[in-house]
Parts: structure tokens; C-alpha cells; sequence
């Protein structure tokens, strides 16, 4: 099986849960996003969640050796394309992390995730409707990391007060 998914998660608001806003607000229903003007600017492009390409390939296939005895392969691999990474500056009332420097979505995004994982089983059929299966499953074989999460506050400071970088992505 494969499946191909491209998706768009586009607009001003990330929902009740705000994951780029200030220090990973995760209380819901709180923000002040929209209680400002300088809030809203740059606010509308591909939000947080936006995770363009979505492969997913699953194989899978039993061998039989005998009537009893039979032995299975499966595999998989998952690939997702990176979010966003969104600027971040500070506001003198709120905080640092809350005031988009560009336009939200138009800068770089994380890399891809990806994961192969393989499975062996050897079954043993008991009766016609009773299988003994012993297998041995792998996660992440070719041991794949990428971030999956960012720090987008790309200042410290506050906007017009001389703000300097703080380990932000490269633009």
C-alpha cells in the first residue's frame, strides 16, 4: 500500500492551542493574538501544523513452507515534510515570542522526518483458525533524526529597541 497526501494549513489562528506562540502557550482558549494590531501583522500564512507532503508506503507478505509452518515480512516507511519556521519577535507588554518579524510561513521549514521500520515473524498454525506468531520488529532502522520542534523567538528584544538574533534559523 502507498498514499501520497498533500495538504495546506493555511490562515491567522492555530486553534485553541497556540504551539509557536511565546513559550509553547498551551493552555487553551488564552492568547492574546488578535488583542493587538502589532499581532496581527504577518499573522496570516501557513500556520504551525502545516505539513505539506505526507508518503506512507506499507509492504507486507507471508512465505509458506509448509501447511503449518510459514514465515512474514513486513516494512514500512513514513516521510513528512518539515513545518514552518516562523521569526519571532518580542512586545514590551507580553513578552518575547509573540510578534511575527516576517510573514508568517514564507521563511524556511524543518527538514523532513523520516522512518523505516521492518518486521520478521515466524508462524506456526495450530488449528485453522489459531496462529502462534514469534516476531522481531525494528523502529527507525537507519536511525533517522531530525528537530521536530524549533526555537522561533529570533529576538529578545523588543521591536525599534535595537533587537539582536538569538539562535534563530537562517533566512
Amino acid at each position: 500500500q502507498v498514499s501520497y497526501t498533500w495538504s495546506r494549513l493555511y490562515g491567522n489562528y492555530d486553534g485553541l492551542f497556540a504551539p509557536n506562540y511565546g513559550p509553547n502557550q498551551l493552555d487553551p482558549n488564552i492568547t492574546a493574538l488578535f488583542d493587538f494590531p502589532q499581532f496581527l501583522k504577518n499573522g496570516t500564512g501557513n500556520l504551525a501544523g502545516d505539513v505539506t507532503h505526507a508518503i506512507k508506503i506499507f509492504l507486507a507478505k507471508e512465505f509458506v513452507i509448509t501447511p503449518v509452518f510459514s514465515f512474514s515480512l513486513g516494512g514500512s516507511f513514513n516521510a513528512n515534510s518539515g513545518f514552518p519556521i516562523e521569526p519571532l519577535g518580542s512586545d514590551p507588554a507580553y513578552g518575547d515570542g509573540i510578534v511575527y518579524i516576517l510573514q508568517r510561513g514564507t521563511t524556511s521549514r524543518t527538514p523532513w522526518v523520516t522512518s523505516f521500520d521492518a518486521k520478521l515473524g515466524l508462524n506456526y498454525r495450530l488449528t485453522k483458525d489459531s496462529v502462534i506468531t514469534v516476531s522481531v520488529e525494528g523502529f527507525n532502522l537507519f536511525n533517522s533524526q531530525r528537530p521536530t520542534q524549533v526555537d522561533n523567538r529570533y529576538t529578545l528584544d523588543f521591536p525599534g529597541h535595537g533587537a539582536t538574533p538569538l539562535r534563530g534559523p537562517d533566512f
